[in-house]
C-alpha cells in the first residue's frame, strides 16, 4: 500500500453517492476496507480518465 500516492483530486458530489453506494454495496458482501479502497481509487482513476477523454478536442485524422 506504500506505493499508492496521494490523490490530490477534486471529487465531485454526484461521485461522492455513487462512491458511497458502491462501498455499502461491497460492505455486504464482505469485503475489507483495505480493498474497497483499491477498488474506489481504480474507479475514481477509470471515471476521470472517461472525463478527460469527454473534455479532449475532437482531432481529425487524416490518414484513415
Amino acid at each position: 500500500m506504500e506505493n499508492v500516492k496521494h490523490l490530490n483530486v477534486h471529487i465531485p458530489l454526484v461521485m461522492d453517492d455513487q462512491i458511497k453506494e458502491i462501498c455499502q454495496k461491497r460492505k455486504k458482501q464482505g469485503m475489507p476496507n483495505s480493498t474497497m479502497r483499491i477498488v474506489v481509487v481504480e474507479l475514481l482513476a477509470k471515471a476521470l480518465e472517461l472525463e478527460k477523454k469527454e473534455n479532449e478536442p475532437k482531432r481529425f485524422d487524416f490518414n484513415d
